[in-house]
């Protein structure tokens, strides 16, 4: 599967694809397991619903819980379950301690069944809001542009930010401007719709030394730093 986490000020964009597995138990997602704390809320067929008990629905647009807000553009099969369970430290870690431990866990996962055959996942999250702050309107200025098994992107149209991940040579289409490598890489990209935009790249495999990138017909190659600095990002400016 390709994965992918881009952090806005205030959210957290979570991409994921190309999920494909042959194995005999359905294939999940997780997006939250915490210790629950105080009400569940879940906003599903525009209406407000109380989902402490729990849900499994393909319809889910938001839900929240001890202030994160968690939204989910596409929808999908997610699931919740709110349970209490018992369990020691030590089956995860044998140097602590084998004490029973118990208490309601708040669990929170996309369900890609069996088989699963390249699919995907989105979702958004959003530390440090209240119930009554929730609402679609939150992340209208989030678009995401691409999530595939070669590239996936995300823009903050409000920030006028565009973040890429490219997988493999590729471009990136979209009104106004394409984007253009001829090599793996994270991008980040600034005031797009200038005359100068600012970009940060870098390359996280740290194996490349250099890459070509083209924006709107202008080419520029960049190098990748090395020895010890490998993986670190570059800037430049466009103009």
């Amino acid at each position: 599967a390709k994965k992918a986490w881009f952090f806005f000020d205030n959210e957290i964009v979570c991409l994921g694809t190309g999920i494909n597995s042959y194995a005999k138990e359905p294939i999940t997602t997780t997006v939250n397991q915490a210790w629950l704390k105080g009400t569940v809320k879940a906003f599903s067929n525009d209406k407000l619903v109380d989902a402490r008990k729990g849900l499994a629905a393909k319809n889910i647009q938001w839900l929240w819980h001890d202030s994160v807000g968690y939204y989910f553009p596409n929808s999908g099969n997610i699931n919740l379950t709110n349970n209490e369970q018992v369990g020691s430290w030590a089956k995860i870690n044998a140097n602590r301690s084998e004490a029973k431990v118990k208490g309601k866990v708040f669990k929170l996962w996309f369900n890609h069944g069996l088989d699963p055959e390249n699919q995907s996942y989105s979702y958004i999250v959003m530390p440090g809001i209240s119930a009554s702050d929730m609402g679609d309107e939150k992340i209208a200025n989030i678009k995401i542009l691409a999530n595939s098994n070669s590239l996936q992107a995300v823009e903050h149209k409000a920030f006028n930010i565009v973040q890429v991940v490219f997988y493999e040579a590729g471009s990136l289409n979209q009104n106004g401007y394409k984007l253009t490598v001829d090599k793996p890489c994270v991008l980040f990209l600034k005031a797009i719709d200038t005359k100068a935009p600012l970009l940060y790249i870098s390359d996280p495999t740290q194996k490349l030394t250099d890459i070509n990138i083209n924006l709107n017909g202008v080419s520029t190659a960049i190098s990748f730093p090395q020895g010890e600095h490998k993986g670190a990002s570059v800037g430049f400016q466009f103009n």
